[in-house]
């Protein structure tokens, strides 16, 4: 089983999509597997795979505190799909700026 991570990442800075790709990867590492991701006005996203082993809920703050000091502007965020999640359910949203 395995927990999306979706992170969305308004295009206000100096970073593109394939920073936060390669930004990810080395984040996860062998656990996580870039599954998606896109553009949007104003910005993108990327989907990441993440074996549930640790739980999902404990990679939340690392990962805000990384997405911080990889120089990520303003306005990023994450979205968490668990593997039970279903279409009209709410999503837990962790704002990286912010609590």
């Amino acid at each position: 089983m395995s927990v999306t991570f979706r992170v969305w990442c308004p295009s206000n800075g100096n970073k593109i999509r394939g920073d936060l790709e390669f930004d990810l990867e080395d984040f996860f590492g062998a656990a996580g597997m870039i599954s998606g991701g896109g553009g949007w006005p104003g910005g993108f996203d990327v989907d990441v795979d993440v074996a549930e082993e640790m739980g999902w809920e404990a990679r939340v703050a690392p990962l805000k505190q990384f997405l911080r000091e990889s120089d990520y502007p303003m306005g990023i965020y994450i979205e968490v799909f668990s593997p039970d999640w279903e279409e009209g359910q709410a999503v837990p949203k962790f704002n990286v700026f912010g609590e």
